[in-house]
C-alpha cells in the first residue's frame, strides 16, 4: 500500500478517535485524484491545470474504532484508487450525488496536498521554503499532507481540531504508534 493510503488511514482513525462520539455516525472521507496519467491518452506529468477527480469512502465511525479499524480504512481507500484504474469517470455521476447529498452536519475529513508533491524543492528566488503549511486546515476536519522537507521519505501530516481533540488526536496518534513498533518487532 501506498504511503498516502497508509498515512490517511492512520490519520483518520486518530482523528476519529480523538473525537469520540456514536459509533454509527457516517465519515465522509474526501480526496483528490491525479488524473493526468490515467486518461488516454495521458496528460503529461508537467500539465499545471487542473485534471484532479474527487473521490471519497464512507465508513462508520466504529470502524475506527475496531483493532483492525486502520487496516480496513486502508483497504477501502486503496480500494478506490484501483479502482481509478479500470476507469476514471465510471461511477462519477452517483459519487457527486452522493456527495451533494451529504446532510449539514456531517462529519466530513478531507485531504489536501501529497506526499509525493516536491513542495520543498520550490524556489521562488529566496530559496526553500522552511515550512510549508495549507491554510485551509483551520476550520478542521482536514488533513493537509507534505513531503518531508529533509526528503528521507518522510510525510508531514497537518491538520487542526478543537483543542480537547487534539489532545486526544496526539495521544492515540503516539501510544498507537508505539503499539504498531512493538507488534511488528
Amino acid at each position: 500500500m501506498s504511503t498516502f493510503v497508509l498515512t490517511c488511514a492512520y490519520t483518520v482513525v486518530c482523528m476519529v478517535k480523538a473525537r469520540g462520539g456514536d459509533s454509527n455516525r457516517k465519515i465522509y472521507f474526501i480526496f483528490s485524484a491525479d488524473c493526468r496519467g490515467r486518461l488516454d491518452p495521458p496528460i503529461p506529468q508537467n500539465y499545471i491545470g487542473n485534471c484532479i477527480s474527487s473521490q471519497h469512502i464512507v465508513i462508520k465511525a466504529g470502524v475506527s474504532m475496531e483493532e483492525c479499524g486502520v487496516a480496513m480504512i486502508a483497504e477501502r481507500i486503496s480500494g478506490m484508487i484501483k479502482g481509478l484504474e479500470k476507469g476514471l469517470f465510471e461511477g462519477a455521476k452517483e459519487r457527486l450525488l452522493e456527495l451533494a447529498s451529504i446532510e449539514p452536519g456531517a462529519e466530513i475529513i478531507g485531504v489536501t496536498g501529497s506526499s509525493r508533491f516536491e513542495d520543498y524543492s520550490w524556489d521562488f528566488g529566496w530559496g526553500r521554503p522552511n515550512k510549508v503549511e495549507f491554510t485551509g486546515n483551520a476550520r478542521g476536519g482536514v488533513i493537509s499532507l507534505a513531503r518531508s522537507r529533509e526528503g528521507n521519505g518522510g510525510v508531514e501530516i497537518g491538520l487542526a481540531l478543537k483543542r480537547h481533540e487534539m489532545e486526544n488526536l496526539v495521544s492515540f496518534f503516539v501510544n498507537d504508534l508505539k503499539n504498531f513498533a512493538q507488534i511488528s518487532k
